[in-house]
């Protein structure tokens, strides 16, 4: 699980563990994808669309990996925006808004808080 969170590009599927868990993170890992450029995606639209009621859903995020459900969506928003990053192709703040966040300002603290480095530093180690 450190390695998941420290990892720009450790993939979420890595965590699971039984077949009903490795279903279930499938399951969610598609519908943070499906729906990570919405800056209002949060732990109540992803209760919903898995059918779940929020405390639920936070118990078995929980559970399995450790993470709130907020902190696994801001971990897949920062782990697609270093996949995006690293291909060269976008401007910093083009990533930031394709990966849901508002502002660039807070895109930028939120991936040096989880990866030790500002998202230039990153471009510049890729």
């Amino acid at each position: 699980m450190k390695h998941y969170s420290s990892s720009p590009l450790a993939h979420i599927k890595s965590i699971g563990h039984a077949k009903p868990d490795e279903s279930f993170i499938k399951s969610l890992d598609k519908v943070i994808y499906d729906n990570l450029s919405d800056p209002n995606l949060s732990v109540e639209v992803l209760a919903e669309i898995m059918n779940m009621s929020r405390s639920t859903l936070y118990r078995k995020i929980k559970d399995l990996s450790n993470l709130s459900p907020n902190e696994l969506i801001n971990i897949t928003r920062l782990k697609k925006a270093a996949e995006l990053l690293k291909t060269g192709d976008y401007k910093i703040y083009e990533v930031s808004e394709m990966v849901g966040y508002n502002s660039q300002t807070s895109f930028g603290r939120n991936f040096q808080k989880q990866f030790n480095m500002t998202p230039t530093e990153y471009i510049n180690k890729y």
